[in-house]
């Protein structure tokens, strides 16, 4: 499959440089470059996983820049810096906390601009979850439950409005009860 896919990628980048001012060229591109960080991550190539989701970044950063208006930009952006930041829980913790919380700051602004889009609850969640982790790393155990606790509530209020999205609350507990 990766080799297929790194296939896939290399016909998207010449495409992409043919009209390098091609939002949807560029989104394509984004795509391909955060999917095969994923497929490298899962073979555990987390190096050349974090390359791949620098440049999705850095692409998603650009639309930004250029289109601060752009919801689906936003939440692209957020769940790469969310996998950025579960690369580095272990090895570099510091750097976690801050891409998480990057990540989390673009999803609080979408939950209160979108507060229906009940994937942007969810990875508000998961992020807030992952930061805590981080901050556990760092021996920050205050500053983890914080974010646990807020993590946790989040899920809940998914929970209530949308039951079947709600399995990651006994995780979320299970580890606030630990602290």
């Amino acid at each position: 499959a990766s080799v297929s896919y790194e296939k896939y990628l290399k016909l998207v980048e010449e495409v992409a440089s043919l009209n390098s001012e091609s939002w949807t060229n560029q989104h394509l591109l984004a795509d391909a470059y955060e999917t095969l960080g994923i497929l490298k991550e899962n073979l555990g190539q987390f190096d050349i996983a974090r390359d791949y989701y620098q440049r999705c970044r850095s692409i998603l950063e650009k639309r930004l820049k250029d289109s601060p208006v752009d919801s689906s930009s936003e939440s692209d952006l957020a769940f790469v810096l969310s996998l950025i930041g579960s690369l580095d829980d272990d090895q570099n913790p510091e750097k976690a906390v801050e891409t998480y919380s990057l990540s989390v700051k673009l999803l609080k602004s979408l939950v209160v601009r979108f507060p229906s889009v009940i994937s942007y609850q969810a990875n508000l969640a998961a992020s807030l979850k992952g930061a805590g982790i981080a901050r556990l790393n760092l021996q920050q155990k205050t500053e983890a439950k914080i974010l646990f606790e807020e993590a946790l509530s989040t899920q809940q209020q998914l929970h209530d409005n949308h039951p079947d999205q709600g399995d990651a609350e006994a995780g979320i507990g299970d580890i606030l009860e630990k602290l």
